[in-house]
């Protein structure tokens, strides 16, 4: 008896076709899915590792405050008691505000500002007509050449309040100081023209001559004075006073 070749093979399962069509539309939402950002934290969420609880913490600590140190005359140092990481941090915050408000230096005044007492000779006329040689105390910037500064002081004549005083200068107004130099004991004074040029006579020529020798006898080192017009030596000073030599102070006092 010969067997029916559709009964000779075991049945086949056959997938439903609505059944592929269902799940290739679920893989392709899938495909979509994984192409969104959304779907890229959830991923990204799913494989970070979970937090370990023996991890140790960070304990917050104390706030620490740093203020600008207030100026001192002894320059602020960090605290020992600091971190050795935030002592060179206070260093520089000092060092920043003592940059930023520097301590004035003390102003020291130079030889060219220092004032000195110095005596300058001038005349008082006596009521019998006769002269009286007076020493006025001035103030004067000493400079590098005192004698100069004095004989520079003299030729300006007295102030308003010494001629309130009836004190008067008989060198004539004119005359200016060209040069000074000083040579051991001898001091050369080297005067213009108008020098000898005085309308009072002997008197006056006397009374200059003696004004200029008195002045410089406040310095010691001063013995001698040599007169010089406009650079020259003169025979006499108004035909009276010999002024070809160097005259000494100490006879004219």
């Amino acid at each position: 008896m010969l067997s029916n070749p559709r009964h000779d093979h075991p049945k086949k399962n056959k997938i439903p076709t609505w059944f592929l069509w269902l799940s290739a539309g679920f893989l392709f939402s899938i495909v979509i899915l994984l192409g969104t950002p959304w779907a890229a934290r959830f991923f990204v969420g799913l494989l970070a590792p979970a937090p370990n609880s023996t991890a140790p913490t960070i304990k917050q600590t104390e706030k620490l405050e740093i203020t600008a140190p207030q100026p001192a005359p002894s320059e602020p140092l960090p605290d020992n008691n600091l971190s050795p990481l935030l002592q060179p941090l206070i260093q520089a915050l000092a060092n920043q505000d003592q940059n930023v408000n520097p301590q004035p230096e003390p102003i020291t005044p130079t030889e060219s500002e220092v004032k000195t007492d110095y005596l300058l000779n001038f005349v008082l006329p006596q009521f019998d007509g006769s002269i009286q040689h007076v020493q006025v105390k001035r103030k004067l910037v000493r400079g590098p050449s005192p004698v100069k500064t004095v004989i520079e002081a003299l030729l300006e004549g007295p102030t308003a309040e010494e001629l309130k005083q009836n004190i008067l200068s008989l060198i004539p107004s004119n005359t200016r100081l060209l040069s000074v130099q000083q040579s051991g004991e001898v001091v050369t004074i080297n005067f213009s023209d108008d020098f000898q040029l005085n309308s009072l006579g002997a008197d006056g020529y006397k009374a200059q001559v003696v004004q200029v020798l008195q002045t410089l006898s406040q310095f010691p080192s001063v013995k001698k004075v040599q007169f010089l017009i406009e650079g020259q030596r003169v025979q006499t000073l108004g035909e009276i006073i010999p002024l070809n030599f160097p005259l000494e102070i100490q006879r004219f006092q």
